[in-house]
């Protein structure tokens, strides 16, 4: 089993939160970049996790995880319902846990885009959409992500990880 990889694309003032909270491995003394480089800084906050953060010229930032989810103490968590309005700070400091990511977007009327479930419930407002793609984690612990309109998803695939 290859480890999970997230890429995560993020606000300057939760890239800057991030950033602070992985501790100051992940910060470098930058050098002048001609268009279109990039600078890469890994760091390992915790055993099983592999902690990217690339700067480029463009200017893009982009935050990235790769989690050995076979590691020990390395397990997910998803959101329930009733806990949905916390930001991604407030969980990963009342959960006390080494990174948190936004993982959904919203429509306009705050319902979650394509299927949202937590803790083993499907989230009362969510609902499968054929545009949206997935990211799940099956009750025996396999990872899988879906395309938009992936059809060949199994049911029991459909369940999030149980905090």
């Amino acid at each position: 089993m290859r480890p999970l990889v997230l890429v995560l694309l993020l606000a300057p003032a939760l890239s800057l939160a991030l950033v602070a909270a992985l501790g100051p491995t992940a910060l470098a003394q930058e050098r002048p970049r001609r268009p279109g480089e990039a600078r890469d800084v890994w760091s390992e906050p915790n055993p099983g996790v592999r902690y990217l953060h690339r700067t480029t010229t463009t200017p893009c930032e982009v935050h990235a995880l790769v989690v050995d989810l076979r590691a020990p103490g390395v397990r997910l968590a998803a959101t329930r319902y009733d806990d949905r309005w916390a930001s991604v700070s407030d969980h990963a400091r009342t959960r006390g846990v080494a990174a948190a990511i936004n993982g959904g977007f919203w429509t306009k009327t705050a319902r979650p885009m394509g299927l949202a479930i937590g803790g083993g419930a499907v989230w009362p407002t969510s609902a499968p959409d054929p545009e949206m793609g997935s990211f799940a984690v099956d009750t025996r612990g396999r990872a899988r992500i879906h395309a938009p309109g992936d059809r060949s998803t199994p049911r029991r695939s459909r369940r999030s990880a149980r905090p």
